[in-house]
């Protein structure tokens, strides 16, 4: 049986990539390989996880800025085309534009039947870009290049349409985290909330999650504005992460004698615990994995706008709730309605982890891609 060569190209792989790439490892029709780059200096773009589970091949990359943007320039690409002969790559999205340029010209030299396709979330939920722009001509000339696009949600696949692509070349594969992990993690715990609380020194109270980078992207000075406002006796907020805010963070609770956060910084070992053991998951910026993450351990999420994912998993009143305005007010008011309907929340936590287990997962996103391979490798079949 001919198994078909699968090429992905990133600039790093990244720890919530590695199921996938697992996945199609072991599809007996499928030849698969990961080719990916140097991490980005002085930034948390770089290559984490283990690597050992499939076959990766990692080439020199040399990173520059040019106009304000970070340019990678994979060393020997084309030579490696040349030598693997793919009949099939999906190159990362609009972070590793040479990636794919020199994707492109290998196809145009010497293989016309290869199908290449784009991996990405188009465009940001409230970002409207300018279509006079050079930025937007480049990215416009290529989409149309590419025999298929992998897209992170329906919002991106809307987004692509409006753009002018078909839509019969947008494969969703809704952008999830490490699924199947989390679900497995979850089973294991046997202990009831309460307890859970007690073992991490977490008061028995109502108690709201907050994972992710310190960072301006996640505004984590809203959730001190919204902390600020509910009673400390009722609600506790917990933090986990660290990044360049923390220090600041730290200072602005102490100056606003804020008693109802607890900042824990890394429990990524035992982050499902965390999980559990809280009753709702709130993000006021930006934040892709942990929404599933989140779902996959039976926790309903509060939140705002993030890559677009959230149009596919954060249903109002059965996931969680997505608020119109990134202001304390409408946090406050999902977090007390959750906290107030102790029943609805109990059928949200089911739903969470029902939707997790049944439609957006691992071996969806798997099943999407190779969809968006045959796709693609149909499209070039008569050249």
């Amino acid at each position: 049986m001919y198994k078909k060569k699968f090429l992905i190209l990133q600039r790093v792989c990244q720890k919530y990539r590695i199921p996938i790439f697992e996945h199609l490892y072991k599809k007996k029709n499928i030849e698969f390989k990961l080719i990916y780059g140097d991490d980005l200096p002085n930034t948390k773009t770089r290559t984490s996880g283990d690597l050992s589970k499939f076959e990766s091949i990692k080439i020199r990359s040399i990173h520059f800025n040019l106009f304000s943007y970070t340019f990678t320039y994979p060393i020997g690409l084309i030579r490696l085309l040349l030598k693997i002969k793919p009949d099939v790559v999906l190159c990362e999205g609009e972070s590793f534009f040479l990636g794919y340029l020199k994707t492109f010209l290998y196809r145009f030299f010497f293989n016309k039947k290869l199908g290449i396709m784009h991996w990405c979330y188009v465009s940001l939920p409230g970002v409207i870009e300018k279509k006079g722009s050079i930025k937007y001509f480049v990215k416009s000339f290529f989409r149309d290049k590419f025999d298929a696009c992998v897209l992170y949600s329906s919002y991106s696949l809307k987004s692509y349409i409006a753009l002018g692509q078909k839509p019969e070349k947008g494969f969703v594969a809704t952008n999830v985290g490490d699924t199947e992990e989390f679900l497995k993690k979850h089973k294991k715990i046997k202990e009831t909330k309460e307890e859970l609380r007690k073992t991490l020194e977490l008061p028995n109270i109502f108690t709201v999650l907050f994972v992710g980078n310190l960072s301006d992207q996640k505004k984590p000075f809203l959730l001190l504005d919204i902390f600020e406002n509910l009673k400390d006796e009722e609600f506790n907020l917990v933090l986990i992460g660290s990044g360049l805010l923390e220090k600041s963070i730290k200072n602005e609770i102490k100056k606003r004698n804020i008693k109802n956060i607890q900042m824990l910084g890394h429990k990524f070992e035992d982050l499902v615990k965390y999980y559990v053991a809280s009753d709702c998951l709130i993000l006021p910026g930006l934040g892709g994995m942990v929404i599933s993450e989140a779902l996959a351990s039976s926790l309903p999420v509060v939140m705002h706008k993030s890559d677009g994912v959230e149009y596919d998993l954060i249903i109002d009143y059965k996931t969680g709730f997505r608020v119109k305005n990134a202001n304390s007010e409408e946090f406050i008011k999902k977090i007390r309605y959750l906290k107030d309907n102790p029943d609805e929340r109990e059928k949200m936590a089911y739903e969470c982890k029902k939707l997790i287990k049944e439609k957006f997962n691992t071996k969806n996103m798997v099943q999407k891609i190779i969809e968006a391979a045959d796709f693609s490798l149909q499209k070039r079949k008569d050249y």
